[in-house]
């Protein structure tokens, strides 16, 4: 479905800082494609390589490979549960993936949340060997010694949502819930599950702006190399823990402007923040968790995105996105 409404406006009307300085920002969002995955579960994560992109669903037994039309081209076997949705209180609760180097290839590290113990794992799918084809040739991971060094540090609850790699860092996002109001990043060595015992660890804390008192959970994050942004998307759910549901609120696309040299301190702020269902009403009531960037041009992004509804069913949006 195409659908060219699109909202233009001046990031300038929200606090920023506790020092009230205001941040202005010039965007256009346009939505150009929306596709409702009935029989997708959970939609979490997603990434775009070599014109193909790797669907994560957080209780999904598969990792779905899309074409540019979002036609299923491929698809890999995590799990061998025969279930539509893998139980909760089971699931390794896949809530986000990254493209990382290991031995010069490219692969695609799928992280669980670290929730529970059942959720400390990952996967680690080598990109070139799946692609366009259903295969199995994957690594699983137990991060649990990273975790246990995790819990010791100020993130609150784990529940991690969000990861992205920029230059020789991992860059991990802990989601926010009522109450544990606060999002964390955890920055670490891009290679980390190979030192999980030593691998440098530092805590940001993320500041962001009052929206009607919403507790705004960071969901994924996304590394433009070009432009040295980092785009996440952020939603709010009536829930005050990491693992139980709660009602969706609305869901946003913010973004950090050259991110690498601010990731050192220990807050971090936004540069801009886009509410989605004030851009497009087919973006009421969907709960966005993932984002990736197919391409760029000057300051024109071609971005994708995916909802997790709590229902059994995922969504696909493409929209371009001008940041000024």
């Amino acid at each position: 479905m195409n659908n060219l409404l699109h909202l233009a406006g001046i990031c300038d009307e929200w606090k920023a800082k506790p020092s009230n300085v205001l941040l202005q920002t010039q965007f256009m969002i346009e939505l150009l494609t929306s596709l409702l995955l009935a029989d997708f579960s959970s939609g979490s994560s997603i990434n775009f390589y070599h014109d193909r992109f790797y669907l994560i669903g957080d209780d999904a037994s598969q990792i779905l490979i899309l074409d540019h039309a979002y036609h299923q081209v491929g698809s890999v076997t995590v799990f061998h549960d025969k279930a539509a949705r893998i139980p909760k209180n089971v699931k390794a609760d896949f809530e986000t993936a990254a493209m990382v180097k290991v031995e010069d290839k490219d692969h695609l590290f799928v992280l669980g949340s670290a929730s529970r113990a059942n959720r400390m794992s990952g996967v680690l799918l080598p990109l070139e060997e799946s692609k366009g084809k259903t295969q199995s040739g994957f690594t699983t991971i137990s991060l649990a010694d990273f975790i246990s060094r995790i819990k010791q540090l100020p993130v609150g609850e784990i529940n991690l949502e969000g990861s992205a790699v920029v230059g020789n860092h991992f860059v991990l996002s802990n989601r926010a819930n009522g109450d544990h109001p606060a999002n964390t990043f955890i920055i670490t060595a891009s290679d980390f599950w190979t030192q999980q015992l030593t691998a440098p660890v530092q805590v940001c804390k993320l500041i962001l702006p009052e929206t009607n008192r919403e507790v705004l959970g960071v969901s994924e994050l996304c590394y433009v190399p070009s432009s040295d942004r980092l785009l996440l998307t952020l939603s709010s759910e009536q829930t005050n823990n990491a693992y139980e549901d709660g009602a969706i609120g609305d869901s946003y696309i913010g973004w950090m402007n050259s991110f690498s040299t601010k990731m050192n301190g220990t807050e971090l702020t936004l540069d801009g923040m886009i509410n989605l269902p004030q851009s497009n009403v087919l973006f009421k009531g969907e709960k966005i968790e993932g984002i990736c960037v197919e391409h760029v041009e000057n300051n024109e992004l071609t971005v994708h995105l995916v909802s997790d509804n709590d229902d059994g069913r995922s969504r696909l949006f493409k929209i371009k996105l001008t940041i000024k």
